[in-house]
């Protein structure tokens, strides 16, 4: 006769750990030990996380350079940030170093997400990794961050990085840090990469606040108008579509002429007569 099988009569090794019953009870050593199995580490991390015991962090680091995916990579790292040990900070930094990149890589990542101030030199540095990937996260991290500090450092790669990738993330990130990082934008329409041009008109404008929260075409500001006009005249229509947009959303009146004569580009009429439109009708 068949028996019906259960948990006490399976091996061990097929039990699956209980995450929610281990989270009510607080079970911290039991939640580290269901970081070993793939389908239960993810709402064991984010367990650990919100219970904050400083004993998880090893194995929460563990994991996050064991488990591939940068959604679930991203798991452990909010973990390690509600948990809020600084001692994960140099232990990330000194991570940034490894010979293997994937590790580098998920040590940027995790640094942004931490969010500690105490990482933005070494994530500058990693900027210039060899591998774009590493400097891709590094990127990103420094804009999660939003420290200042980081704007000259993610303007050079934005003008000279040979990977579109990392001058993507760092116009990006240039956006997330707002205020400190909008001159670096406007600056960087000079560019002579149009990529980079397209990249910095298209964080500018930010379309459904897409890139960062803020209003960045309003902290571009009337100091940004004289670029912005130059860029109607770019030989790449996205950069000329852009800076007609941007210009309406600002609102200064010197736009006005140039914006008539742009109303002659086939591409760009549309977005010139949407900013006359904006800027009329504040008179």
């Amino acid at each position: 006769m068949k028996t019906k099988k259960n948990a006490e009569n399976m091996p061990e090794s097929t039990v699956k750990p209980d995450v929610i019953k281990l989270k009510k009870k607080k079970d911290v050593e039991g939640l580290i030990k269901a970081l070993g199995d793939w389908d239960s580490q993810r709402d064991a991390a984010t367990a650990l996380g919100e219970i904050g015991d400083k004993t998880a962090v090893p194995a929460l680091i563990e994991s996050l350079f064991s488990t591939f995916g940068e959604k679930r990579r991203s798991i452990f790292a909010e973990a390690l940030r509600k948990i809020g040990d600084k001692t994960t900070v140099p232990t990330l930094v000194k991570a940034l170093k490894d010979g293997d990149e994937r590790v580098r890589c998920d040590a940027a990542a995790a640094l942004g997400v931490i969010g500690d101030k105490a990482a933005v030199p070494a994530l500058i540095e990693a900027i210039k990794d060899r591998t774009e990937s590493v400097r891709c996260s590094a990127t990103k991290g420094l804009g999660e961050i939003g420290d200042g500090a980081a704007v000259p450092a993610l303007a050079e790669a934005l003008r000279n990085d040979e990977e579109e990738n990392v001058r993507w993330n760092a116009a990006k990130a240039l956006g997330k840090i707002g205020e400190a990082g909008v001159p670096a934008l406007v600056e960087a329409l000079k560019y002579e990469k149009w990529e980079a041009r397209h990249d910095a008109s298209q964080v500018l404008l930010n379309p459904h606040r897409e890139f960062s929260s803020a209003n960045l075409a309003e902290i571009a500001g009337k100091d940004a108008v004289p670029t912005l006009i130059k860029a109607l005249k770019d030989v790449q229509w996205s950069v000329r579509y852009n800076a007609a947009m941007i210009l309406g959303e600002i609102g200064d009146e010197r736009a006005i002429p140039p914006l008539i004569e742009a109303l002659k580009d086939n591409v760009t009429c549309n977005a010139a007569k949407e900013a006359l439109d904006k800027i009329q009708g504040r008179k």
